[in-house]
């Protein structure tokens, strides 16, 4: 199950007409931290990836200029 099913089985749980009303106040606080932990975890993970980015390119330009500089030092 994914998380954005896992939020709609309990979303299904709060409309249910079975389930007592004083347990739909704790099941939305459930949906709720899910809902703020998933959007955290991609927040990290967002960030990461953007960190990884730079170092990628911070890589590729070190490489470019090691090869820019080895093929000066060869035409001397």
């Amino acid at each position: 199950m994914t998380i954005g099913g896992a939020i709609a089985e309990l979303q299904n749980l709060i409309d249910a007409d079975d389930v007592p009303f004083y347990y739909k106040s704790g099941i939305k606080k459930v949906i709720e931290t899910i809902q703020m932990e998933f959007n955290e975890q991609n927040r990290r993970l967002n960030e990461i990836a953007h960190r990884l980015d730079l170092h990628e390119k911070a890589m590729a330009k070190a490489m470019r200029d090691t090869a820019d500089t080895l093929q000066e030092e060869r035409s001397e």
